[in-house]
């Protein structure tokens, strides 16, 4: 059985939805060699002092209401990443869920605000467990959010792909940019993408938007650049780079 390795950490924000606030890192983060040595599954991360809070101008959670609702989620999580290790080989990365929690506890929405997993399908897994979830009711009346990154290793033995430079890529931004705008809205400015590729052909592609306005476009925009042709390459690469 592949076996994975996951790190989580928490940080929670609140405030307007308009106007929010800074984020606050507030949890407890294992170093990744510890991650490491236990079962992803069976190994959650450890929750917080409860004093520990980020109190904004609306709704407020701790980080251990944070902990309680989406630690028992660790085994979903991980079950998007197992669900598609077989698409690309080394699969893997970081990625940070930002979700916005209603004033009744339901979740409003949940996007990848940052990911480097560069797989559709895994950050549309981890977006989609994150909206099931269920949290306390916010304190204070109003909306409460949260950012939430994961951070997942590939199987053991299993090579990484060479990491490229976005300088790599410069020349296809410049072609396809303005392209990529026309096909997918303005909002694709805010969009970071992930892409796989192997002999000049992208393989998979991720992406994350830095701002609510943008996630929309996030499946528009994993699309295009799925049917881009990049510089060729002798083994698998990967590829990072701001479409902004």
């Amino acid at each position: 059985m592949r076996r994975f390795s996951l790190l989580v950490t928490v940080s929670i924000l609140a405030g307007c939805a308009s106007a929010p606030a800074p984020a606050a890192t507030v949890a407890h983060a294992r170093p990744r060699t510890e991650a490491a040595a236990h079962p992803p599954a069976a190994q959650d991360a450890a929750a917080p002092p409860a004093r520990m809070a980020f109190t904004g101008l609306t709704g407020t959670l701790t980080s251990r209401e944070a902990h309680a609702a989406l630690d028992p989620r660790t085994r979903a999580f991980v079950a998007c990443f197992q669900e598609h290790a077989s698409d690309v080989r080394g699969l893997g990365g970081d990625v940070t869920l930002h979700i916005v929690v209603n004033a009744d506890g339901s979740v409003r929405t949940a996007y990848p605000s940052d990911s480097t997993i560069g797989h559709r399908g895994v950050e549309r897994c981890l977006t989609d467990v994150a909206r099931a979830t269920r949290f306390p009711t916010p304190r204070g009346g109003g909306e409460a959010a949260l950012s939430w990154p994961l951070s997942m290793d590939p199987p053991d033995g299993v090579r990484h792909p060479e990491t490229w430079d976005p300088s790599r890529v410069a020349g296809v931004l410049a072609r396809r940019a303005s392209e990529l705008r026309a096909q997918c809205g303005e909002g694709t400015r805010h969009v970071r993408v992930t892409a796989y590729t192997n002999g000049g052909r992208v393989v998979s592609v991720g992406a994350a938007s830095g701002d609510e306005a943008g996630h929309e476009a996030l499946e528009c925009v994993s699309a295009r650049v799925r049917a881009w042709a990049m510089p060729p390459s002798r083994r698998l690469a990967k590829v990072t780079f701001d479409l902004g």
